[in-house]
């Protein structure tokens, strides 16, 4: 029942006001850690695709924690951050990760190599799958 709140939560990110965004991203960091990444793929996915800048770039931030001073919080973005490479492609994520170090990318690169894809969502089904 809860994931089925995140693709709303994901679209309001194009709201530029940060008294919007603020609780936003607190929400959707709670999702993340009673769910988990896998339970969260496909709306990150779709997020990730959106037209709307904003909202890419609001669901870019949550996965972007590789800076974090817990080595098992960086491994964590690493992984995330691998694996969404490895759903949604270079083009897609080529853009929010242009100033990551290259010893952090090689991380993501190593993760994305060794992420397993276990199912493909297409993309006509997204919003059709979201409203069941």
């Amino acid at each position: 029942m809860l994931l089925h709140v995140s693709p709303a939560i994901f679209e309001k990110f194009k709201e530029k006001k940060q008294n919007v965004v603020i609780p936003l991203r607190e929400t959707i960091d709670a999702l993340y850690s009673i769910t988990g990444f896998e339970s969260m793929l496909e709306d990150i996915q779709a997020a990730l695709e959106n037209k709307n800048p904003q909202i890419k770039a609001e669901t870019f931030s949550l996965l972007k924690t590789l800076n974090d001073t817990d080595g098992t919080v960086r491994e964590n973005a690493a992984e995330a951050l691998g694996t969404a490479l490895k759903v949604v492609g270079d083009r897609m994520m080529t853009p929010f990760l242009q100033e990551v170090d290259a010893l952090k990318m090689a991380k993501i690169k190593d993760f994305c190599d060794k992420a397993v894809v276990k199912q493909t969502v297409e993309k006509k089904n997204l919003y059709l799958h979201h409203l069941l």
